[in-house]
């Protein structure tokens, strides 16, 4: 804890809500703004907007950065986080706060905008100043770059998680929190953008994520014991494309209303509902934020302009080609087995798509018959974007394409492969194909002990603390993946295992 404690600095301290998962911490003299998405242009080529609408807080906040010494934390580096036109129009005095990653982007971007930085490492406290305690804890791994935040300061102390899903290190916290923040809507393409399935088949593997973090949620309320939890990092709306996405129907892309519900059922009362530009240390009740209605999406559209619409930009074959080449080049010396082909195609024309075999990092002819592939489909211009500066993983996030898998499993050097940037792409496959095997023992209520690797194939997560259900499915406590441990632990939507060996009944 900040080592000031007097009365005076416990009331000069406050925290705002800025909107999405934007806080000011502030003192008298100094500030500290976490991820301000304040723009009013949008996120992922226009495809997410904050909601409510927060774009007038921008203002405030330059003023105060032009009076104030102040920090900029940064979690990650996804746009809704990383917002550059807000960032840039900053006093220039500001210094950024971010993860030590090992990618260079973050860093790479805060150089273009010519802030000075530093970074935090991986759970140690920094005091920043006499009332202000930093302490990140920082996931690494494959395409995943995020953080979550404890601050601490003598008039409170917010852990902030927002899209981080540490749930795993959740102990590492002290025992007395004011405030928990953290995602408890969804932010992927999958199943949103997936063709495999019908409207109601999307819909119910939706509510079954959906479930899955507001079960997280639960659980690290439970754990943690705050005096308050405050949900955020979330559910963007998205104006220029289908309404049900903006209304949380049949999507992961829930509202807190449905996050309230589920709260009241598990007997959590003590949350917080702020609007754009609460004193939250001053909130008296409020309601959830209802879902937008079809007017409300309208009238959030006035005088806001579609980016994608505006993107003039000419798409070549050849040079997606040599882009999609390049990429295969960082990689060429690594042996893995990725069972599936990976279709890009923008027409059904016979020279419309390109094929591409990545456990042999080549382009190859589309055979006539491809029992395993994904496919994405997207006009040309999104495959013109991918031929530029932008981030595959920005442009993926449009939610602009359409995927189709057979069979319907996730892969993760396929996901590693479209959601990394060329610089960081050998990386986050060596990391992943480095996962440690180090192998514990877990126990079924049923008395069955079962030897295990520890840590998840996807991203790593201590499984250690793991939940076990009945039927004998292992669920990862960051991303909720279910592993049969009667099936050697094998994933029930993926190609990987946790290589599962029943040994004995206890006792």
């Amino acid at each position: 804890m900040a080592n000031t404690t007097g009365t005076g600095m416990q009331q000069a301290v406050s925290l705002k809500f800025l909107g999405h998962n934007g806080f000011l911490v502030e003192s008298p003299t100094e500030y500290l703004v976490i991820d301000p998405w304040l723009t009013d242009n949008g996120a992922f080529h226009g495809s997410w907007f904050q909601y409510p609408k927060n774009h007038h807080l921008q203002a405030e906040l330059i003023e105060t950065s032009q009076r104030k010494k102040g920090w900029i934390y940064i979690s990650h580096e996804h746009q809704d986080h990383f917002d550059v036109d807000t960032l840039s129009k900053i006093g220039r005095d500001a210094v950024f706060v971010i993860p030590r990653f090992r990618d260079d982007a973050l860093r790479s971007e805060i150089d273009k905008l010519g802030f000075k930085y530093i970074e935090l490492l991986d759970g140690q406290p920094s005091l920043m100043s006499e009332w202000l305690t930093l302490t990140c804890l920082v996931s690494d791994i494959g395409v995943n770059h995020d953080s979550a935040l404890l601050i601490e300061t003598p008039a409170f102390s917010f852990f902030n998680q927002n899209d981080c899903k540490i749930f795993d290190r959740l102990d590492q916290l002290p025992k007395s929190i004011t405030y928990y923040s953290v995602q408890f809507s969804g932010a992927t393409w999958h199943p949103v953008c997936y063709e495999n399935y019908s409207e109601n088949e999307r819909a119910e593997l939706s509510k079954e994520k959906s479930i899955k973090k507001l079960d997280n949620v639960v659980g690290a309320m439970q754990r943690l014991k705050p005096r308050f939890f405050i949900p955020a990092a979330g559910p963007a709306i998205f104006p220029f494309l289908p309404l049900p996405l903006s209304c949380g129907v049949g999507n992961i892309f829930i509202h807190q209303p449905e996050l309230h519900q589920y709260l009241m059922r598990a007997n959590i009362e003590n949350i917080l509902y702020p609007r754009p530009g609460d004193e939250i240390n001053q909130l008296t009740a409020r309601e959830p934020i209802a879902p937008p209605r079809e007017r409300d999406i309208l009238d959030y559209k006035k005088n806001i302009a579609d980016p994608w619409e505006g993107l003039a930009i000419d798409f070549s074959k050849e040079r997606l080609i040599d882009e999609i080449n390049n990429r295969l080049d960082q990689i060429w010396d690594l042996e893995f087995q990725c069972e599936p082909l990976l279709v890009l195609a923008w027409g059904d024309g016979e020279g419309d798509s390109i094929c591409i075999d990545l456990s042999e990092k080549a382009i190859i002819d589309a055979p006539g018959s491809m029992p395993a592939f994904w496919r994405i489909t997207a006009d040309k211009k999104y495959f013109a974007l991918m031929c530029g500066r932008d981030r595959w993983q920005n442009i993926h996030l449009s939610l602009r394409a359409k995927l189709y898998r057979t069979p319907d499993r996730f892969d993760n050097i396929i996901n590693i492969f479209l959601l990394s940037d060329v610089s960081n792409l050998r990386d986050s496959i060596l990391q992943t194909l480095a996962i440690p095997k180090e192998r514990i023992t877990i126990s079924r209520g049923s008395g069955i002990r079962y030897e295990i690797n520890r840590y998840c194939p996807h991203q790593g997560a201590d499984l250690s603390c793991a939940t076990i259900t009945e039927d004998g499915k292992l669920i990862c406590p960051r991303h909720g993946w279910a592993f049969s441990l009667e099936d050697d632990g094998k994933a029930l939507d993926g190609s990987c295992s946790l290589e599962a060996k029943i040994l004995e009944l206890e006792g």
